[in-house]
């Protein structure tokens, strides 16, 4: 098996690269240029980078970007850090490839005897959530990087540190948020209420501290920050805009359950129920404390990852990184899984490549990884329905 996985892992690595080369769509660096072209170019002049008007000051012209997709919706902080990554020591717009490199690096040093390089090179190469970022230049490829050592630290046992390292996860990305009050159905677990209560503080503490520095900039934000989006101003943020029909821009697993609802309206309620079922079981393995910190917050991660609607192509690399530090003490009993997300659906990608197919790239790929999350969803519900009718008999 070992040697198969090596073999796997090889072919997978070819595949990838052949992948990348033969892509039809070019490199970009839409979000890179918005990042430090725009968004940094006001903050610098003392322009709010919220609003719309200070938007089209400084867009320069013959922009490659179009003008409704410039907005941004990070906090202030987040876009002063901009300033940093755009300035000409670090240039963020040549050098995030760099950035992006570092993520398969720091899963490969994460390994032991029972969980080879080789399922982290298969899972890595899986999905086109690599190529995607690398189009893009996105500043969530740092927070990618961070929710690797988040996970390195709650596996390492270091829980002050992932408490830390989360609070900046949620802080860069607030649709981490609900993740944390997943968690709170686990506080019976003390090291896990440890952990909830100071990533809480931190988290606080970071958006006080924003208030206080950039309280002009804080209010503004609150103002454009919409559940539902505000078609008035293209930088209102909302996690339900676009959500639902746009397949190839939103692989989430709401958009796949739209898209199994339109399909057949049968599989999709088979579906939706197992899903809530698995949801509703894990939160009540949570209750009950059966579970150790390590399963609570890769469990809690998974549901997560299943309920969040704001899901780019970019983000596709988020489950690439769950999945390898899901199957990081049991990968050698999930080869199939493993190989469902890495060969199949690069394969799949060549096909559109070779035969000019839509429905492989904006409905099959795109949709590939949330419906790999419902796999390992309901894998997991009924080995662990399986494992506790042992304990009843």
């Amino acid at each position: 098996m070992k040697t198969l996985k090596n073999i796997v892992a090889v072919a997978s690595i070819f595949l990838f690269i052949f992948v990348i080369i033969e892509q039809p769509r070019s490199v970009t660096k839409n979000d890179a240029l918005i990042h430090c072209e725009v968004t940094n170019i006001m903050m610098f002049n003392n322009l709010n980078p919220y609003l719309e008007e200070n938007i089209n000051k400084v867009v320069p012209e013959n922009f490659i970007v179009s003008s409704n997709k410039i907005g941004t919706n990070y906090l202030p902080l987040v876009i002063k850090s901009f300033q940093i990554f755009c300035h000409p020591y670090l240039d963020w717009i040549e050098n995030y490839k760099y950035f992006l490199s570092c993520i398969p690096l720091f899963l490969l040093i994460f390994w032991n005897k029972k969980s080879t390089p080789a399922n982290f090179v298969i899972l890595l190469t899986g999905f086109n959530g690599f190529y995607q970022a690398l189009r893009s230049g996105n500043i969530s490829i740092v927070s990618q990087l961070l929710l690797i050592l988040f996970f390195i630290s709650i596996f390492h046992k270091y829980y002050k540190v992932a408490s830390v390292l989360f609070a900046m996860l949620i802080y860069i990305k607030l649709t981490l948020l609900p993740m944390l009050l997943l968690l709170v159905f686990g506080l019976r677990n003390k090291k896990i209420k440890e952990f909830v209560i100071n990533s809480s503080l931190i988290f606080l503490a970071m958006i006080s501290i924003t208030y206080f520095l950039e309280k002009e900039l804080f209010n503004t934000w609150i103002q454009y920050f919409n559940i539902f989006s505000n078609p008035d101003n293209i930088n209102s943020f909302s996690v339900f805009d676009d959500i639902f029909g746009n397949y190839y821009d939103t692989p989430s697993v709401p958009n796949l359950l739209h898209y199994l609802f339109e399909l057949n309206v049968l599989i999709f309620i088979i579906i939706f129920s197992l899903l809530i079922v698995f949801i509703f079981s894990t939160l009540n393995d949570f209750l009950k404390c059966t579970l150790n910190v390590e399963q609570i917050i890769t469990n809690s991660f998974l549901v997560y990852l299943i309920l969040n609607p704001y899901f780019r192509t970019y983000h596709l690399i988020e489950i690439a990184i769950f999945l390898c530090f899901y199957f990081y003490k049991q990968a050698h009993n999930e080869f199939i899984l493993i190989f469902l997300v890495s060969i199949i659906p690069q394969l799949t990608l060549l096909g559109f490549i070779k035969f000019n197919n839509v429905i492989f790239d904006e409905i099959f790929i795109s949709l590939y990884g949330p419906l790999v999350l419902l796999i390992i969803a309901i894998n997991y519900y009924l080995r662990n329905k399986r494992i506790k009718r042992r304990h009843v008999f």
